[in-house]
């Protein structure tokens, strides 16, 4: 079954419906230059709002291109073990945090918006190199030089290749996601997990009923019955 990340969540209210969704993960940004940015000392509060509630529910702290120091820093002060790796972070950086410190490590891939599945060698060298590093890839699309965050969609197509690369490295796809295409995507390709942001939001904020949506979405493609069919 395909699980769900719902990504850039900044308040108690979203995370408490993200429980109550049966959403698997949710992402806390700490890039200073998102517009979905948290501070280490709001992670801390949801922490124990997570804590209080006794939910299965896990964090992933998405980062980008800090160094090991700052990295550790902020697991540490938070206490969240499983890392997005959204920038440049190299296979044996990756490698580092994994083995010194048993984080779980989900490496970003940014796939051009314009990628038509051919690839070169150099790249897939470079990809293959994370090969028993990482806990997983995560696909986004890379646009007008933006890495993530865009809205926009890659060309699914290209999802084949990069799994015939990584053979069982989890493959998670994010990227343009939205109520309207996430089962079209998880019905063709059926990736590990989904990852969405900007879909469930509706003018920079999250929607409470996109976010439902969403999830009633991932559960028809995963044909999952649940008590969530009151909230369309």
């Amino acid at each position: 079954m395909t699980k769900v990340k719902y990504c850039g969540l900044r308040n108690e209210r979203d995370i408490q419906l993200a429980i109550q969704l049966g959403i698997d993960y949710i992402g806390f940004v700490v890039v200073p230059e998102s517009k979905r940015y948290v501070t280490a000392d709001q992670i801390v509060v949801f922490q124990r709002l997570l804590e209080r509630l006794e939910t299965t529910l896990e964090p992933v702290l998405v980062m980008m291109d800090l160094s090991a120091e700052d990295t550790i820093e902020l697991a540490t002060k938070t206490k969240v073990s499983h890392l997005q790796l959204a920038g440049n972070e190299s296979a044996d950086f990756c490698r580092q945090l994994k083995e010194d410190h048993s984080y779980t490590i989900w490496k970003s891939w940014h796939v051009s918006v314009d990628d038509d599945g051919s690839g070169s060698e150099e790249e897939a060298n470079e990809l293959c190199s994370y090969l028993q590093v990482v806990d997983g890839i995560l696909l986004d699309t890379s646009y007008q030089g933006k890495k993530g965050g865009t809205g926009t969609t890659f060309h699914w197509e290209v999802i084949n290749r990069y799994r015939q690369m990584m053979g069982d490295v989890p493959m998670i796809v994010a990227g343009g996601l939205t109520p309207n295409n996430v089962k079209a995507l998880i019905d063709r390709y059926h990736p590990f997990a989904v990852d969405v942001s900007s879909g469930i939001e509706s003018e920079g904020i999250k929607d409470q009923v996109k976010m439902k949506d969403f999830a009633l979405s991932v559960r028809e493609a995963n044909h999952e019955s649940g008590p969530f069919g009151t909230f369309r």
